[in-house]
């Protein structure tokens, strides 16, 4: 539970973001639930539970800043490997208009998710039971959204690979990543390339509000991503694109 929401507050505050108290409120509740069910699900460590605010919260909303960059008044997300709900339902509760899609493999996770969202009377919420692999190659999925977001893939030639092929042209993908952020950004230009993609910038995020330090790298959309990506489930981990 969030016996003090003192880290939230401020650091929300840091980033441009005032909750209000049905925010706060909805963030004590998902909380909750995440601690309720945490040991059947295995949603997230004890260390990162018992540091929920700085941990999931606010490296959740520090996202939320590029979002509301995007040009689009209204823009579409979907979340690929949302898993407990980690970017997409903190961004969700900071910006309500957001129409988001938390893509979740796991079908245990994906009824947890559908749970949260049930109790925080979240609207324009979409839980999909699916690995992202396939979900890409279906029409109502493919280059339909303006942003996408996957926060735990891995490498980042397997995050774009499982990403850009859901964002249409003009749309990004968010990557946050770790320290190597800026190196991995300069390795992974070919198959941001091959995807249709561009690398745009590289992020650095407050480390005073996080724990550790953080970035974000944001890729641009400049162009359809080939047909037979991404591949077969497993390949974009096994063996990324180069």
């Amino acid at each position: 539970m969030l016996r003090d929401s003192h880290d939230l507050i401020v650091g929300a505050a840091h980033l441009g973001i005032f909750l209000s108290l049905d925010q706060i409120r909805q963030f004590e509740i998902y909380a909750e639930l995440l601690s309720q069910e945490n040991s059947n699900l295995n949603l997230t460590s004890a260390s990162a539970l018992q540091n929920i605010q700085r941990v999931h919260f606010l490296d959740s909303l520090a996202l939320l800043p590029f979002i509301a960059a995007f040009p689009d008044s209204s823009p579409s997300l979907i979340d690929i490997g949302s898993g407990a709900g980690f970017p997409g339902i903190p961004l969700k509760i900071c910006f309500p208009s957001l129409d988001v899609t938390l893509v979740e493999a796991t079908r245990k996770k994906s009824l947890f998710l559908n749970q949260v969202v049930s109790k925080l009377e979240l609207s324009s919420v979409s839980v999909i039971a699916e690995r992202a692999e396939i979900l890409a190659h279906k029409p109502d999925f493919r280059e339909q959204f303006s942003i996408c977001i996957a926060r735990a893939l891995g490498s980042l030639p397997t995050v774009l690979e499982l990403t850009l092929p859901f964002v249409h042209i003009g749309g990004i993908v968010l990557s946050p990543r770790g320290v190597n952020a800026k190196a991995e950004a300069e390795g992974s230009t070919s198959s941001a390339i091959t995807l249709g993609g561009s690398i745009s910038s590289v992020n650095q995020l407050d480390e005073r509000l996080l724990l550790g330090v953080r970035s974000v790298v944001v890729i641009d959309k400049q162009a359809e991503s080939p047909s037979h990506l991404p591949r077969r489930v497993g390949m974009a981990k096994k063996k990324p694109l180069r």
